[in-house]
């Protein structure tokens, strides 16, 4: 699914004040599909902030234990 020519891509990918420059229709495409790339970023370092969590708890360690 092509919204964009590729050189506006990089453009956008630069400089995202480019979107003023585009038609409404495309621009509403391209700012839904930049919405959709941040929640997924958000989504994975959740997942990753998630997954950190029994890691964390299997090297915590009892200091009265080990002495």
């Amino acid at each position: 699914m092509d919204i964009v020519e590729p050189e506006t891509a990089y453009m956008l990918l630069a400089r995202t004040e480019i979107v003023k420059t585009l038609t409404p229709e495309v621009a509403a495409d391209v700012r839904s599909l930049f919405g959709k790339g941040y929640n997924l970023q958000v989504r994975i370092l959740i997942g990753f902030a998630v997954a950190k969590l029994p890691a964390t708890a299997m090297m915590w360690t009892n200091v009265k234990a080990d002495q």
